[in-house]
């Protein structure tokens, strides 16, 4: 009986500190500014996002980019990692760089850089000459 109630209240105690947010982004309304607060370009295509960030690291097939709220999405602030298509050049980023960057939607709401751009060397409208 000891035995039973000792793991009953083990339980108990761990689904009660467990992280019920795990995995979870909701509506990725996580940061301070919304995506609809945010235009970034003009006629951004509706499979299409756009956004900026800071490059924060890179993994095999990701870069990590803490970014703001992205135009075309739900999506706010955060930082996370964002794969690209084979025809974008990743070996120009380095950590810390603040960049440009826009996006195909997939069929499954997956977001995949198609193209990037630095503004402290492109302008700061250097994400309008993606489009």
């Amino acid at each position: 009986m000891r035995l039973i109630f000792s793991a009953f209240a083990l339980s108990t105690l761990l689904i009660g500190c467990g992280d019920h947010n795990h995995g979870d982004h909701g509506d990725h309304q996580s940061g301070d500014q919304k995506s609809s607060d945010v235009k970034l370009v003009d006629n951004l295509p509706e499979n299409m996002a756009a956004a900026k960030g800071k490059v924060t690291g890179f993994t095999d097939d990701m870069v990590m980019i803490d970014h703001g709220a992205i135009q075309g999405t739900t999506m706010g602030a955060m930082n996370m990692g964002f794969g690209y298509v084979n025809e974008v050049d990743v070996s120009t980023l380095k950590e810390g760089d603040e960049i440009g960057f826009l996006m195909k939607i997939g069929r499954d709401d997956s977001l995949r850089i198609v193209g990037f751009c630095k503004p402290a060397e492109a302008g700061n409208d250097c994400l309008q000459s993606l489009l």
